[in-house]
């Protein structure tokens, strides 16, 4: 059965194999969906079928949710992630210190994070696509202070275009078109307040995936460790501001 009339209405579709020919047949199948992401339709299903949108926890409200793009030399630190220090705090590894995984940050922080797969990037960048989820605020802060110091790291090791640029830090958000609306602010005036406050670079591309108040556009931060910090606790004001809308 087809579960709604649209192009991103869901077929099931049920496999029964070896591990390695299972394994070749699933890489076949995200090539051919990836043909589709360019569709207006294809980020709301993405996001269906593998972030289970419309999740809810205990109390009856949907978790909160913040991607981040991570370019190679960022995403392959976040394997040897920062270990936590008191109450969550990065601590300020050397290279002997690092240790843990997602999953350790996933339980210090109490949120999940899911990471696309290798080569599946977030379109016209080579970055892949990091999506955290929490139940509270204050769980999408913490990774997000975990992240900044992988990125610190990161940037330490090999300060590359990727990861920095003239001396200050980079990374880029994702957010849906009413987020970054309420990051601009009427007129301009919270992006600017933020720039002025951190002292970061803070741009809001024109370009949109999809179509609505949900459709995806991208936000380039530069700047220092506690200005992205900064940065991203007010994109995570700004996505708490939109955790009851019905997209």
């Amino acid at each position: 059965p087809i579960l709604g009339s649209s192009p991103d209405a869901p077929q099931e579709l049920q496999l029964v194999g070896e591990k390695q020919g299972l394994t070749v047949l699933l890489k076949d199948l995200n090539h051919r969906l990836q043909t589709y992401n360019n569709e207006p339709w294809f980020h709301n299903w993405a996001a269906w079928a593998t972030e289970a949108i419309g999740e809810v926890h205990h109390d009856g409200q949907p978790p909160l949710a913040m991607k981040v793009l991570m370019p190679h030399v960022l995403a392959e630190v976040l394997c040897a992630a920062v270990p936590a220090g008191v109450d969550g705090e990065p601590k300020k590894p050397g290279l002997q210190e690092l240790q843990g995984s997602m999953a350790e940050i996933e339980n210090s922080c109490r949120a999940t994070l899911r990471l696309t797969e290798i080569g599946d990037f977030f379109p016209k960048t080579d970055s892949r696509v990091l999506t955290v989820r929490a139940e509270r605020k204050q769980g999408l802060n913490c990774v997000a202070k975990r992240l900044v110091a992988l990125l610190t790291e990161a940037a330490s090791r090999d300060p590359s275009d990727s990861v920095c640029w003239d001396g200050l830090l980079k990374l880029s958000v994702l957010l849906p078109k009413a987020g970054a609306a309420g990051l601009i602010g009427r007129g301009g005036s919270v992006i600017k307040q933020l720039i002025d406050s951190t002292g970061c670079h803070v741009k809001v591309r024109d370009d949109r995936i999809g179509s609505g108040p949900d459709a995806t556009q991208k936000v380039d931060i530069r700047g220092t460790t506690a200005g992205l910090e900064r940065v991203l606790m007010e994109v995570n004001n700004q996505m708490q501001a939109l955790k009851n809308e019905p997209w």
